[in-house]
């Protein structure tokens, strides 16, 4: 079976696949380190930001990409089949690295009432740079299968004054409160000092009732915040953050662990209590910043230096079974560094560090499943790997993730859109995709592709598909003149092996809408 094709729309720093080739001689391990194994059907997103289980499936996962698509993941029978669950891009404004789909959190019991909660940032005309924090609830009515934009009831929101450290983490408790990590709104140390002001959310993790409701807000506070009862913003669960990205509770003991990214000098690790306040812009890490003296604030568990990484990744404490040597360990990575580290208690009740892996890709988070076991997510190459035992090369490199996998046969175009298309030139295919036709959404897609004259003219030339008869089935065409489709638009180039499979696939099945 064949399928020609002729110039593809994404340039190769668009498209989404590892930015960087690792030789296999490069693969840098270490004594007593972890492997890890391309997981979800070695699918590559758009640089996806959070990776969260359902509750009682343990095959199903959600994918939330920066850009504001949350996948649904189904893993059964080696299958892995992936679905568009909500498509949020129009809610989210991305246009910095701090900023769009920051976090997902399902609620307790999802199964009984699909809510599901999104921190976001999206665009207001209130920010001097267009960006507002917002915590949001929607609801999935078909058991988790998709959800709509129209269900959103929005909970939170905060102004954002600056377009960095806008934190952005949700988890719910084991208290069964929603957290919410907040950055000091950006700008270098902490400018307008919203981490150590009481009446500003921002450096700061929150702690709201979901579940009741204040006089003013959708949310209860919880009794015991800090400052319930006044003298703050009753949201407050502890002070003193820059950057807040990633946080986690230890599912045996509740302890809230917590990475801080530093500014000049210092990453940070915590274990988060109630009231506490960490210090910045006061202390950076364990150090003392801009003050001679800073010795009143909660120490943090662990501390590393700029030479070591300069983006701290909070993770989770291991409580899985495939690792028994790192079972009460604490791991997490530095996305800038590539490297992911075990933090224990040595036999003095000492910290310390233990290096796992040198040579991983910006790890922006890891996420848990539902019995323990640890994935890394890495948004240089939109894999998600699974953490597992000895030392394998990670397979993020040309010849190995993809965005097909083993997703099971597609039939109709709404699959072939949503697994293949929309993720193989996700970051433009909403101006231009395979062949230089305008796929904004799965309709135009269609359009251009079957309901189109056999041979139509569009900014790459002609295209033709024949229902039934992959082999004839012709995408090809070159621009002549004027570029119709954008300034960038590459010439010459092929999508991905699995891309043409795919379409193949689909074309040979009778190419159904």
């Amino acid at each position: 079976m064949a399928l020609a094709l002729g110039a593809a729309s994404c340039s190769a720093q668009d498209a989404i696949g590892p930015s960087k080739d690792k030789a296999d001689d490069q693969c840098a391990t270490v004594e007593g380190g972890i492997g890890l194994t391309l997981d979800f059907g070695q699918r590559a997103f758009n640089q996806p930001i959070a990776a969260v289980p359902h509750p009682t499936e343990a095959d199903f996962w959600y994918i939330g990409e920066q850009r504001g698509i949350v996948w649904r993941m189904v893993l059964a029978d080696g299958i892995v089949t992936p679905r568009r669950f909500l498509d949020g891009r129009s809610l989210v404004n991305s246009e910095s690295p701090d900023a769009g789909l920051l976090g997902m959190a399902l609620h307790p019991d999802f199964d009984q009432n699909g809510f599901f909660y999104l921190s976001y940032t999206a665009a207001s005309a209130d920010s001097p740079v267009n960006l507002q924090s917002r915590i949001s609830r929607f609801q999935t009515i078909d058991g988790g299968q998709s959800a709509a934009k129209d269900t959103e009831v929005v909970l939170l929101t905060v102004e954002q004054p600056l377009d960095d450290n806008n934190g952005g983490q949700i988890a719910f408790g084991p208290d069964g409160f929603l957290y919410i990590g907040l950055g000091d709104g950006g700008g270098g140390g902490d400018p307008q000092g919203n981490a150590q002001d009481p009446n500003s959310l921002l450096g700061k993790v929150l702690r709201i009732d979901i579940d009741g409701a204040g006089t003013n807000t959708s949310y209860g506070i919880p009794a015991d915040n800090p400052f319930a009862q006044g003298g703050g913003r009753p949201e407050i669960y502890a002070s003193g953050f820059r950057q807040p990205k990633r946080f986690s509770f230890d599912r045996e003991t509740g302890d809230l662990w917590l990475g801080d990214v530093g500014q000049d000098a210092v990453e940070e690790i915590d274990v988060v209590e109630l009231g506490g306040n960490y210090g910045w812009s006061v202390r950076e890490g364990d150090l003392c910043f801009g003050s001679s003296t800073c010795e009143e604030f909660d120490a943090p568990i662990a501390t590393y230096g700029h030479e070591e990484g300069v983006s701290v990744s909070g993770g989770f404490v291991y409580r899985g079974s495939s690792l028994p040597e790192l079972v009460g360990s604490y791991i997490f990575a530095d996305a800038s560094a590539g490297t992911i580290w075990a933090l224990r208690q040595d036999a003095n009740s000492a910290w310390e560090r233990q290096l796992l892996r040198t040579d991983t890709g910006s790890i922006v988070g890891l996420a848990e499943s539902v019995d323990g076991e640890l994935f890394a997510i890495d948004q240089t190459s939109g894999n998600i790997f699974a953490i597992t035992a000895g030392e394998v090369c990670p397979e993020n490199s040309p010849s190995g993730a993809t965005n097909g996998g083993d997703t099971g046969p597609i039939t109709s175009f709404e699959e072939l859109y949503d697994q293949v298309i929309s993720i193989d030139c996700a970051p433009c295919h909403t101006q231009r995709a395979l062949g230089g036709l305008r796929m904004v959404d799965a309709d135009t897609a269609f359009a251009n592709l079957v309901d189109a004259p056999a041979e139509t003219a569009d900014c790459m030339g002609r295209t033709r598909v024949i229902p039934g008869d992959a082999e004839n089935s012709v995408f090809s065409g070159k621009v002549s003149g004027v570029n119709l489709c954008g300034p960038t638009m590459p010439l010459g180039q092929t999508p991905k092996a699995s891309t043409i499979e795919a379409i193949a696939q689909w074309i040979e099945a009778g190419a159904q809408r």
